[in-house]
């Protein structure tokens, strides 16, 4: 039986997804509109197995008039492990009453992983800097250490859920084993007592002075 445990470990390791060798914080920033107002933002990124990485950034959807990008390309070496990005909402004077909704990404075309930073601006309501994890008087810039990878979540619970499936199908697997295994010794038993010539009553009382498993005392003599 514990051979067949490590390759069951394995399979469920590979079942999780390779998705944590980049990740960011925060996963998300929410604004108010005010006319012709201008947000800094500062993003942490993270390099989380510390290996060589280039990440092309690029942003996509309704705000992308309005967003611009400290850089297009990111690179970390094997002794970087996270590092600050930069863009920046210049609102125009005027925007549709909904919100608009645009996505920044970091992109590593060499591993074909990519996260994304979502950028919310409300048209309603008075002008404030909204923030999921923290704000700083209007100033997006972050001291968190937090690793969101949010984008990856379902995946990532996906794996951890398939492996603990496989636990507890082993250990109910060693359990059932190990009663067959106690079943078959206590048959035996059974067998080499009543050769001798005792009575299924004094074998039963004495299986139930060595206490044995409730369950095969039932199977055996409860019939």
């Amino acid at each position: 039986m514990k051979s067949k445990i490590l390759p069951l470990l394995i399979i469920s390791i590979i079942l999780i997804p390779s998705v944590l060798s980049i990740a960011l914080t925060p996963a998300k920033t929410t604004i108010n509109f005010e006319s012709n107002k201008i947000y800094p933002v500062r993003l942490i990124l993270f390099n989380n197995e510390n290996i060589n990485l280039t990440l092309n950034v690029f942003s996509e959807g309704a705000l992308n008039d309005y967003i611009e990008l400290e850089k297009e390309e990111i690179s970390f070496t094997t002794l970087e492990n996270s590092t600050p990005f930069r863009f920046t909402i210049n609102l125009p004077n005027t925007l549709k009453k909904q919100p608009h909704t645009s996505k920044i990404f970091f992109r590593d075309p060499k591993l074909n992983q990519t996260i994304s930073h979502t950028v919310i601006v409300n048209v309603e309501g008075p002008g404030m800097v909204l923030l999921d994890n923290t704000s700083n008087k209007g100033n997006l810039s972050l001291g968190i250490k937090i690793v969101d990878i949010k984008s990856y979540s379902t995946y990532i619970y996906l794996g951890l859920i398939i492996l603990v499936i496989l636990i507890i199908i082993i250990f109910l697997a060693n359990k059932y084993e190990l009663r067959h295994k106690k079943l078959e010794k206590a048959r035996k038993f059974i067998k080499e007592a009543t050769a001798e010539g005792h009575t299924l009553e004094e074998i039963k009382y004495a299986a139930i002075r060595a206490k044995w498993d409730e369950y095969i005392i039932a199977k055996l003599f409860n019939k």
